[in-house]
């Protein structure tokens, strides 16, 4: 039943993504880019793991080379663990086509990201990620440090109060939208 509510709520908010206009996406994708900048302007981040958009996922790649200016980046990347692993990368290094068709750096070592922006597919406002269902993000946060800050990355229209949260689901420390932040309350 869960997995059900969750499958709908997922089906529904992939259509309300898809179906933005793309004057507003641009918009709003400049918006959460600056957002992100802020917060590494105010915080002190050593290395940020961002993403390659996907099936409509807010499209910061132009903000990278600003981030460049406070931290190094990094690019997730499938393992046989079934949990990400992330390799340093910035902006104009070579790519190679990597797990699902996602972009990952063709040379690179491993590193370990103290700030991870993760695509929502939606969210709620207790700052819990509701994602494609694959659990990448789900088995690699169980295992990394509570100091790791994870961002979520999505458009406020996602916003969605009513998914199912289950046991093993693990809130970010802030969800980042072209509105602001939400941050969950402290438990």
């Amino acid at each position: 039943m869960v997995e059900q509510t969750k499958y709908n709520s997922r089906q529904r908010l992939l259509a309300t993504r898809s179906g933005l206009s793309p004057q507003w996406v641009a918009q709003a994708n400049q918006s959460i880019g600056q957002h992100i900048l802020q917060i590494l302007q105010l915080k002190t981040v050593r290395c940020l793991a961002v993403y390659f958009p996907i099936r409509s996922e807010p499209d910061i790649i132009n903000h990278y080379v600003k981030y460049t200016e406070y931290c190094q980046l990094a690019l997730p990347v499938c393992t046989q663990s079934g949990k990400l692993s992330f390799l340093s990368w910035q902006p104009g290094q070579g790519l190679v086509s990597g797990s699902y068709n996602i972009p990952v750096p063709a040379h690179a070592e491993e590193i370990e990201p103290d700030a991870l922006l993760l695509p929502c597919v939606g969210f709620n406002t207790m700052g819990y990620r509701l994602g494609y269902g694959g659990g990448w993000f789900d088995r690699t946060l169980e295992t990394k440090s509570a100091s790791l800050s994870t961002y979520g990355v999505a458009y406020n229209c996602l916003r969605d109060d009513h998914f199912p949260v289950q046991p093993h689901d693990i809130p970010l420390t802030a969800i980042v939208t072209e509105a602001g932040f939400y941050r969950p309350p402290i438990k």
